[in-house]
C-alpha cells in the first residue's frame, strides 16, 4: 500500500475558492484513478506560524506517521485535476525523487518557479533562460507550490527540515530552495502541469511570456533575447543569473 499525504501550507486570512475547487478536483480524481486497496490520500494542514514552521509541522507528521510522499500545495493556486497520478507515475517509472508543476510568481515579471541549476560558487540558484513548455525536464531546486516528493528525502536532513531566513523584512533564505540544495533531491519539472498563482486575479506562464514579451518558438521552448534577460534579471535580484536547459 502506497500512503500519500497531500500537506497544505496555509497563511492567508480566508481560503481561495478556487484552491478549495481544485483540491476537491485532485483529490476526486485521484480516488477514482486509484486502485482500491493500492494508494491511500489523506490532506494534512498548517495554518499557524511561520511558513517553515509549518512545512516542519506537516513533514514531521507525514515521517512518524509512515507516508511514503508529500504532495505540496500551497492554498493560494489552483492545480490541474489529473496532476498527481501524472506526478507520481515519474516517480514510480522513472525513479524521480521528487516532480513539479510549472507556475509563476505573482508580482512582475512573473517569473517561473523554475530553478535549474545551482551556481556552486555563489550557492545560489540560477534563474531559467531556455526551457520546453511541452516535455519534463531536470531541474536542481523548486519552489514548493506544487510539489511531489518521496518521504525517503528527510531522511538526509535533521529536524527541522525547513529553515527560513528573514532580515529587514526580506526573505533572505527561502525555506524550499535551502531544503533542494541540502538534499540534491533527482527532480524533474512537467511544465504541462500548469498552476495559477491566485491573488486578486490567478497568474500563468502566458503572464510570464505576455509581460516580458517573449515568444515560443517552433518547437515550444521559451526562449527570451538577451536583452529581454537582462531586465529579468534585474528585477530578481536574488537569483543568479540564468542557465540554459539543453533541447
Amino acid at each position: 500500500m502506497t500512503r500519500i499525504a497531500i500537506c497544505i501550507v496555509d497563511s492567508h486570512p480566508m481560503l481561495y475558492k478556487e484552491f478549495a475547487l481544485s483540491l476537491v478536483g485532485v483529490t476526486s480524481f485521484f480516488n477514482q484513478w486509484a486502485k482500491r486497496g493500492e494508494y491511500v490520500l489523506d490532506v494534512l494542514l498548517a495554518e499557524t506560524g511561520y511558513i517553515d514552521d509549518m512545512r516542519n509541522c506537516l513533514a514531521n507528521k507525514a515521517v512518524d506517521e509512515g507516508y511514503d510522499y508529500v504532495f505540496w500545495m500551497d492554498s493560494d493556486m489552483t492545480f490541474p485535476a489529473d496532476c498527481l497520478p501524472r506526478m507520481l507515475a515519474y516517480c514510480e517509472k522513472d525513479d524521480a525523487e521528487a516532480v513539479s508543476g510549472l507556475y509563476v510568481h505573482k508580482k512582475p515579471p512573473h517569473m517561473p518557479h523554475v530553478y535549474p541549476k545551482i551556481d556552486e560558487a555563489s550557492g545560489r540558484f540560477m534563474m531559467p533562460v531556455s526551457f520546453p513548455l511541452k516535455e519534463p525536464f531536470h531541474i536542481d531546486g523548486a519552489g514548493f507550490g506544487c510539489l511531489l516528493m518521496k518521504t525517503s528525502v528527510f531522511k538526509r536532513v535533521e529536524r527541522p527540515y525547513f529553515r527560513m531566513e528573514v532580515t529587514d523584512g526580506k526573505v533572505t533564505k527561502g525555506e524550499d530552495l535551502d531544503f533542494c540544495k541540502e538534499t540534491r533531491m533527482k527532480m524533474l519539472l512537467d511544465p504541462t502541469i500548469s498552476c495559477g498563482h491566485l491573488s486578486l486575479g490567478k497568474y500563468t506562464i502566458d503572464d510570464y511570456l505576455w509581460y516580458n514579451d517573449i515568444e515560443k518558438d517552433a518547437d515550444g521552448w521559451v526562449s527570451p533575447t538577451p536583452e529581454q534577460q537582462k531586465k529579468i534579471t534585474e528585477k530578481m535580484g536574488h537569483l543568479q543569473d540564468g542557465a540554459n536547459m539543453v533541447k
